[in-house]
């Protein structure tokens, strides 16, 4: 992969990091890559950061107001709802890393999905 892009389901702005933790407080499930990527003042969290710093590839995140078309198109066109990680191949093809299931699955830790990560870096796919 030459780059990965996390896609939030929540809109951007300053009370992104409140969101995750207002759907908790009303019982709905809170979104999951925020939950990994974030804490609630809606700030990265560290351990977050310094896991990405050694993946040795980019990351890009775009929040659903502002995924770019080129990207938006392809989510529409591979039936991909958000959130989500796509990586972007050496091909230069994009590729489904993590769905919103497997998101979820991840309950909000940093650690299983960096090896998720490093997986697919190691395998290609």
């Amino acid at each position: 992969m030459r780059k990965f892009y996390l896609l939030y389901f929540a809109e951007s702005g300053r009370l992104k990091g409140f969101y995750s933790e207002l759907r908790k407080a009303f019982g709905r499930t809170p979104e999951p890559l925020l939950e990994i990527t974030h804490d609630v003042m809606g700030d990265f969290r560290l351990s977050w950061l310094e896991a990405v710093d050694k993946l040795g590839v980019p990351v890009e995140y775009y929040f659903r107001d502002e995924v770019p078309e080129r990207l938006n198109d392809w989510l529409h066109t591979h039936h991909v709802a958000l959130p989500a990680v796509v990586g972007l191949s050496a091909a230069g093809g994009n590729v489904l890393v993590a769905s919103a299931d497997d998101l979820k699955g991840i309950r909000g830790q940093v650690e299983m999905l960096v090896e998720k990560l490093q997986n697919v870096l190691k395998t290609g796919s």
